[in-house]
C-alpha cells in the first residue's frame, strides 16, 4: 500500500478508506471488493449512516492477502476462505458445530429403527 494513501493532510495515518480508495490502492475493482465480502465472511467493512463501505487497515491487508491468495498462489475461493478462517481461528465452512445431546438420542433412535428393518428384511430372505 503507497504511505501517501494512508496519511491525511496533517500527516497522521488515517483509520478510514472508502472503497474508490481501497480499490484504487488494491489494484481491484469496487465490484470485486463488494464480491468478496459476501464470500469472506472475515471480510466485512463497516458501513457509514450513508450506507458507504468505511474499510480500515485490518481490511485493506486482508483484501490483499485474499488477492495474493487468488491471483498468485491459484487458490479457489472456497480454499482461500478456509485458509483465512484457519489463521484466524475462526470457523470455517468445514469446522464441525457441536452436537446437541438431543440430535444424539434422536439420531440413535433413527439408526436402530434402520437397523430394526434391515434385519427383519434378512430374515424374509
Amino acid at each position: 500500500m503507497d504511505p501517501d494513501s494512508r496519511s491525511d493532510s496533517n500527516g497522521h495515518e488515517r483509520l478510514f478508506y472508502k472503497i474508490s480508495e481501497v480499490s484504487a490502492t488494491t489494484g481491484l475493482e469496487a465490484y470485486v471488493l463488494r464480491y468478496w465480502e459476501s464470500e469472506f465472511p472475515i471480510l466485512r467493512p463497516q458501513k457509514s449512516r450513508g450506507g458507504q463501505r468505511i474499510y480500515q487497515k485490518k481490511d485493506i491487508e486482508t483484501i490483499l492477502k485474499i488477492k495474493q491468495m487468488l491471483y498468485e498462489k491459484g487458490f479457489t475461493i472456497a480454499g482461500a476462505r478456509k485458509a483465512l478462517a484457519a489463521r484466524s481461528g475462526g470457523p470455517s465452512e468445514t469446522t464441525a458445530r457441536p452436537i446437541s445431546k438431543e440430535f444424539v438420542y434422536r439420531l440413535r433412535g433413527e439408526l436402530a429403527e434402520i437397523l430394526r428393518i434391515l434385519s427383519s428384511h434378512e430374515k424374509k430372505n
